[in-house]
């Protein structure tokens, strides 16, 4: 495995103390200072680097983010990250300095207190990715997954701690909200987003059906050959297959307790939706609500759908529109979308949206 470590040289002692490490673990570590020879091309050479590597880890600090190069490393990291669906960037935080937004959910480690205690647990992180990869190549990924949603915005500090619940601590997780707040999409977007971590990944719609009816197309999905079986052998097929890999499992919208008779238990990560606040099998301190847009959401979807002159320029229509559907997702979307469609004039066409005109198209596109 190589390990890019990004860095400001005004931290170098620590970085360097860290590359060592890792090459007592057998990962290769790529450092500028150490990688790049008197007379290379520099620019070369860390575009190089940084397409060879595995991984990436970026040390912030505030000589780090005034660092154009620095920049251009975990943007470029970032991209890649994200066209294809695995994780390749994790932060370590050196001193106190505000994060960029697209940092916010990359995986963290604090080291301003206990530089040692980091190294370590840096190490640890690394290694963990590293096996978890190896055991991902002895199979075919398996992702059974919706379409990505395209108009997803903002939910940051959400996905943050779907993060350290699903992936670094392997565990279930709870959204939980009343209908169209968007916790479906918040849960497949993070499907598609951490998919990079998982060798298996699979989205099940629940809603108010019994589990035989669920199990059934969960074993179906899986091609696991097992339809003309009873329910209950083809929930141990499901469990057993799911529980032999690195997976996430998402039971989208669950209505009853019996659904808990899918769920594979550790180290399966389990994310669950449901209108309910609460759910037997999932620890409170794991469950999140979800909640209407805020304004900044609100207006980030009319960007989407309308454009920013557009938006720029019929701002207060738009927003008074949204607090009139109460700033509910799946109200905006539609909203913005029908908007779109009925373009000039925005603010006649934003004041005569009501919610009964709405209510048509809720009724075709709604999501728990």
């Amino acid at each position: 495995m190589k390990v890019f470590l990004s860095h400001s040289t005004k931290d170098k002692q620590f970085v360097q103390a860290l590359a060592s490490e890792l090459e007592g673990e057998k990962i290769e570590p790529w450092l500028c200072e150490v990688d790049v020879e008197f007379g290379d091309n520099f620019v070369a050479k860390i575009e190089e680097g940084l397409r060879e590597a595995d991984l990436t880890v970026l040390f912030w600090s505030p000589e780090a983010a005034g660092s154009d190069w620095t920049r251009l490393e975990w943007t470029s990291v970032t991209a890649r990250e994200i066209s294809e669906s695995r994780t390749r960037l994790g932060v370590v935080l050196l001193r106190e300095c505000t994060l960029p937004e697209l940092l916010r959910v990359k995986h963290r480690i604090d080291a301003r207190s206990d530089p040692e205690k980091a190294r370590r647990e840096t190490i640890e992180w690394i290694k963990g990715l590293r096996d978890m990869r190896r055991l991902a190549e002895t199979r075919a990924p398996c992702l059974v997954l919706p379409p990505k949603p395209q108009d997803f915005v903002g939910r940051v500090e959400a996905l943050e701690e779907l993060y350290a619940v699903l992936v670094e601590e392997q565990d279930s997780a709870l959204l939980h909200g009343e209908p169209g707040c968007g916790k479906s999409t918040l849960a497949l977007k993070f499907a598609w987003q951490t998919q990079g971590a998982f060798d298996a990944v699979l989205f099940q719609l629940c809603g108010q059906r019994p589990v035989a009816e669920i199990a059934a197309e969960i074993a179906a999905k899986l091609k696991l050959g097992v339809e003309t079986k009873p329910p209950e052998e083809q929930i141990a097929a499901a469990k057993a297959w799911l529980a032999g890999r690195r997976a996430l499992l998402v039971l989208d919208d669950i209505w009853e307790n019996d659904v808990k008779a899918l769920a594979p238990g550790p180290p399966v990560s389990l994310l669950c939706t449901s209108r309910r606040r609460s759910l037997p099998w999932v620890s409170r301190t794991h469950s999140q609500e979800v909640k209407s847009f805020s304004r900044g959401e609100a207006e980030s979807i009319f960007r989407i759908y309308l454009g920013d002159e557009t938006t720029e320029k019929h701002r207060d229509a738009l927003l008074e529109f949204a607090e009139r559907v109460e700033r509910l997702p799946i109200a905006i979307v539609v909203g913005a979308d029908m908007l779109r469609r009925e373009l000039d004039p925005v603010p006649e066409a934003a004041r005569g949206l009501r919610l009964e005109r709405l209510s048509s198209s809720l009724s075709k596109t709604s999501r728990a």
